[in-house]
């Protein structure tokens, strides 16, 4: 719990909720990245089996131009037929084709296997930069009320310094706070108090009252600042 909030009585509730929050969302990134690895390890086992495949082949296909080339040396001595020829140059032709497909399958899933890799990177990225600008966002507001309410309190001072306050206004007199909700679609306008419990997403106006200047003992009012 931050020490800023200690003594709030919705504290506890807030820190609910934002846990509640970032449990959804660490939620939602841990499926997508398990998801990711889990393509990740398929791509891998079929490279890796693609590979083997293609080594086999690179073996056979040695073994098939070896043959063609003895078929050759044989025919030109008259010592086979041409059709034996043939057959040796279309094993050859179609070991070549086969392995050539299996190195575009390798090559294919290689590619797919980097873009997972990409995709979990920018998954984490696209996360922190999200979070960081959330929290720089928060920040601002935070400085921003803070600059209202530190002007506001320094109005009341002012204007009780100068007696323009009667000491029962200085007791009763206190910002208005209203906060702007989305609702099932439609945005609605909430008066609220110091103790009522904010949502991620309000919008907080904190509106401080006009001070009605005392009548002095001429019957006149003194002028407050603006």
């Amino acid at each position: 719990m931050p020490e800023e909030l200690a003594e709030v009585p919705a504290a506890e509730e807030l820190l609910r909720t934002e846990r509640e929050i970032l449990a959804a969302r660490l939620e939602a990134v841990t499926s997508e990245q398990s998801a990711i690895k889990e393509l990740s390890q398929l791509l891998a086992a079929k490279i890796k089996k693609l590979g083997q495949e293609i080594a086999i082949h690179n073996r056979q296909l040695a073994l098939a131009r070896k043959e063609l080339k003895k078929v050759k040396s044989l025919l030109e001595r008259g010592l086979t037929v041409g059709e034996r020829v043939a057959n040796a140059q279309r094993t050859v032709m179609d070991l070549e084709a086969r392995r050539l497909d299996l190195d575009v399958a390798k090559l294919g899933a290689e590619q797919q296997l980097n873009e997972a890799v990409r995709d979990e990177l920018d998954l984490l990225n696209d996360r922190r930069r999200i979070v960081v600008t959330e929290l720089q966002e928060t920040r601002g507001k935070l400085d921003e009320v803070e600059v209202r309410f530190q002007a506001a309190k320094a109005l009341v001072s002012e204007a009780a310094t100068l007696g323009g306050v009667p000491n029962t206004a200085r007791t009763e007199l206190k910002p208005v706070y209203r906060l702007s909700r989305v609702e099932n679609g439609r945005t609605v306008t909430l008066a609220i108090d110091e103790q009522d419990f904010i949502r991620p997403g309000d919008t907080l106006q904190v509106i401080v009252p006009e001070i009605e200047p005392a009548a002095s003992s001429s019957g006149s009012s003194p002028d407050l600042p603006g």
